[in-house]
């Protein structure tokens, strides 16, 4: 190889190496990145890049909005649809519903009301975004629900954002929380029918309703049940871990999942049918001849999980 060559590549990747810690001297100082998005240091380069992140293609820095909206009367429904945007739900002494949302702007969070139904939702990113927060990372939706609310359902799904909420929520008719990776948890939690659903993410609170309905593919499920009366559970490779007390019935069921059962009350109560293929059974405060004649039937069905049921009622 010519000398000439060689120093060209050299020269190069100098200049490559150069360039390289220039722009990371400026980014930390004039930038601060957070879990909540980035944040310019210099007001004349946040609005340069805001002039330039509107690009096909994404390469600026996507700034920060916010929109907020309140809602009175009656309220039959409310859908949430969101993609990355986390969302808590904070229950509040006011009569009116409350939104707050923060997002970035190439994807937006809409808030729409028609009649009695309230209709939330993130618009899909477009473009080739280089960066987390040019993506929309970080955008979080908070609903606060009137605590006297009643009479209406409640729908929120994410794909990768937590769902969250705050103390003790006296939910109304129906509540159906679902995400793809992210977690869902919080305190407690009242309704008629109960639905918590991921892919992956984990779920844990307490539960109080009619109906709970609980289903994960690989995320772990750690709930504690407050006068549950039915119960259904399933998971895939995910473990569930039970607390309380079921009232009516329980259909458990998991493919490769362990499952363990916290039970409050009498033995006597229930009636377990476990079967497995070869999964293994363990039972603690209670004799396997206790739990053959109760009224509660506890159907629990595993591939190669493990169940472990055990009862800390006071003899």
């Amino acid at each position: 190889m010519k000398k000439s060559s060689i120093l060209m590549i050299v020269s190069g990747a100098v200049m490559a190496v150069g360039i390289v810690l220039i722009i990371s001297g400026f980014l930390s100082s004039a930038v601060s990145v957070s879990k909540d998005g980035i944040r310019f240091l210099d007001e004349r380069i946040e609005t340069f890049f805001d002039e330039v992140g509107d690009t096909p293609f994404g390469f600026g820095f996507s700034g920060r909005l916010s929109a907020s909206a309140s809602y009175e009367g009656p309220v039959s429904q409310i859908t949430v649809d969101v993609a990355d945007a986390d969302v808590l739900l904070i229950p509040t002494d006011e009569a009116a519903y409350r939104i707050e949302a923060a997002y970035s702007e190439d994807s937006p969070v809409t808030m729409e009301q028609n009649g009695s139904q309230i209709a939330i939702r993130q618009v899909s990113r477009s473009g080739l975004h280089l960066f987390y927060w040019q993506s929309g990372g970080g955008a979080q939706v908070k609903l606060y629900i009137p605590k006297g609310a009643s009479g209406n359902d409640i729908t929120i799904g994410t794909q990768s954002g937590d769902i969250t909420w705050k103390l003790d929520w006296k939910a109304a008719e129906t509540v159906s929380l679902s995400s793809v990776s992210g977690d869902i948890r919080g305190g407690s939690i009242t309704a008629s029918t109960l639905a918590l659903s991921s892919t992956s993410g984990e779920i844990s609170g307490t539960a109080c309703t009619e109906f709970f309905e609980l289903s994960t593919t690989s995320g772990d499920i750690r709930m504690d049940m407050e006068q549950v009366r039915r119960l259904n559970a399933s998971s895939v490779s995910g473990d569930l871990s039970l607390n309380g007390a079921v009232g009516t019935s329980a259909e458990i069921s998991t493919v490769s999942g362990d499952v363990l059962l916290s039970l409050g009350d009498s033995p006597s109560q229930y009636t377990l049918l476990f079967n497995s293929v070869s999964g293994d059974s363990s039972i603690s405060g209670a004799d396997l001849s206790d739990l053959q004649s109760g009224p509660v039937p506890l159907r629990i069905g595993t591939t190669s999980g493990d169940l472990s049921v055990q009862f800390s009622f006071p003899s």
